[in-house]
């Protein structure tokens, strides 16, 4: 689609003046319009389509600080210097050990902007995920990992665990991720002896599971964990690790997945919606209207990744997101 991508880099050229948060209600808030442009144009927006966008969010960004353009600078003179793959490369070790990093969209808008083939905002990505990270709780041990191979199996035993009880909160994901950490019984499956194997975390697995939990909640906060696994296979596969660096990003991703599973109530993943009926690309284009019609970022961003992942990996539960429901 070369017109879309034509339309795709002016939209972003608009918007590189834009800062990676915004002001709301007191709370710093991740810009999701360079997001939603790339997620629209894939899906086959038009310039109308890509400009509701811009005009959607115009009124909510703000523009970069001196701090983040000097952040954003240095990105842009090192992909300059020695090309976007092998920055992304040096990059994506330390800053996969956060992937939690402003509510997942540190690793999302990095995917967007790596598949948008768009170096100054693959920059903007950079810049902005290496400023959200933190931690969440102790790294993966260097030790034997633990021997759960069957990750369905370790979401039913922690489904029943009442020290992993945790009230879904009204606030940010971010602070509800702290307090599923804090829960008295979130270590031993994070990276205790009732964690899932290194075998278990595998992409296939994180990506059936991720498809389940949303199937069986439709929770905004599960909806991250869909367009998180596709953003993670977009970018481990542009940028290959060794084997020790996978799996610390495994166990990293791990936890970042289960803190937010355990922070909406550890709700039941609904494992045969994902596998039931079928799907094909005519789901999409049915959609399409609809999802470009509107300006509701998350769903196109849904409807886009969802789309991807059908087409990697094949399970028909991927089309119904696309249900009106969503």
């Amino acid at each position: 689609m070369p017109m879309q991508r034509t339309l795709l880099a002016a939209a972003l050229d608009a918007g590189l003046s834009d800062a990676a948060l915004y002001p709301w209600r007191g709370m710093a808030l991740s810009n999701h319009l360079p997001m939603a442009l790339h997620a629209a144009a894939e899906l086959g927006g038009d310039a109308a389509c890509l400009d509701r966008h811009r005009a959607h969010w115009a009124g909510r960004v703000v523009p970069m600080d001196p701090d983040e353009r000097a952040r954003v600078a240095a990105f842009e003179q090192a992909i300059a210097a020695r090309g976007a793959e092998r920055v992304l490369a040096e990059a994506l070790p330390e800053l996969l050990r956060s992937p939690q990093a402003g509510a997942f969209h540190g690793l999302i808008r990095l995917s967007h902007a790596w598949l948008s083939g768009h170096d100054a905002e693959r920059a903007r990505a950079l810049a902005a995920w290496s400023d959200g990270v933190f931690a969440l709780g102790a790294p993966a041990s260097p030790g034997p990992a633990p021997a759960n191979d069957d990750l369905r199996a370790v979401l039913d035993a922690a489904m029943a665990d009442p020290a992993l009880a945790c009230s879904p909160g009204e606030g940010t994901i971010i602070a509800d991720l702290h307090a599923a950490a804090a829960t008295p019984g979130f270590e031993a499956y994070a990276d205790g002896p009732a964690a899932p194997s290194d075998a278990a975390l595998s992409p296939a697995a994180l990506a059936e599971a991720s498809l389940a939990v949303y199937l069986g909640c439709r929770e905004f906060t599960a909806l991250h964990l869909v367009t998180g696994v596709h953003a993670l296979r977009v970018l481990t596969t542009a940028a290959p690790q060794g084997a020790e660096a996978t799996r610390v990003q495994r166990r990293a991703v791990w936890r970042a997945w289960l803190a937010a599973w355990v922070s909406m109530g550890c709700p039941a993943p609904d494992f045969h919606a994902v596998h039931a009926g079928t799907a094909d690309e005519a789901d999409w284009l049915a959609a399409r209207p609809d999802l470009l019609r509107l300006t509701n970022d998350h769903r196109v961003k849904l409807a886009y990744s969802a789309r991807e992942e059908w087409r990697h990996w094949g399970l028909p539960g991927y089309a119904r997101v696309l249900d009106p429901e969503d």
